[in-house]
């Protein structure tokens, strides 16, 4: 069997293909698509603030609001506490190589803002936020990838995983409701 010559137009094609694909991935609006399916699937509550809302004040003069927004995280996740209050969770989605404008700065110097550079390191942090730094497993597949759904109030556990559950008032659950202690493992 012969052996085709190479193509070289070819060649260059895909690898001009390969460069789009990765500045699409590196992408900060594909990362802010991407955790926001995340959120939604996992029913959790957050708060986007799209650009072009900034921009629309912008054109119809409401400069005093649009300065307000200038500068908010991409993400403000809320989980509600106990106590009747609210807990927020401030995230500003960069690339690699992305880096904080002024405004972003300012408003980082009032309240407690974190950078995330990849989806992974958003669901890490969500976790965290979620589980107040206790590992929970899922009993049936072993996965630390347990969320709790906020928006949900009879799921007290999910795994992401596979997708098992733990519901308040399960007559069949032997589960018990621990106050947890840092570096706590509970299997559920």
């Amino acid at each position: 069997m012969d052996l085709l010559p190479l193509d070289k137009r070819k060649i260059t094609q895909k690898a001009v293909d390969v460069q789009e694909f990765k500045s699409i991935i590196e992408n900060e609006a594909h990362l802010q698509s991407q955790c926001e399916e995340w959120l939604t699937l996992e029913k959790i509550s957050y708060l986007h603030i799209p650009n072009a809302a900034y921009n629309l004040l912008v054109k119809h003069r409401y400069s005093n609001l649009a300065k307000k927004l200038k500068g908010i995280p991409d993400l403000l996740i809320f989980k509600k506490l106990e106590n009747g209050r609210n807990e927020c969770l401030c995230i500003e989605l960069k690339t690699s190589k992305g880096k904080q404008s002024q405004g972003q700065k300012n408003v980082a110097k009032h309240i407690n803002v974190v950078i995330k550079r990849s989806f992974e390191d958003v669901q890490k942090e969500v976790r965290e936020f979620f589980m107040n730094e206790t590992t929970i497993k899922c009993s049936k597949c072993g996965s630390t990838n347990i969320i709790h759904p906020i928006n949900e109030p009879d799921v007290i556990y999910r795994c992401s995983h596979c997708g098992h559950e733990r519901r308040i008032g399960n007559p069949n659950d032997q589960w018990h409701v621990y106050k947890y202690n840092r570096d706590t493992e509970i299997e559920f």
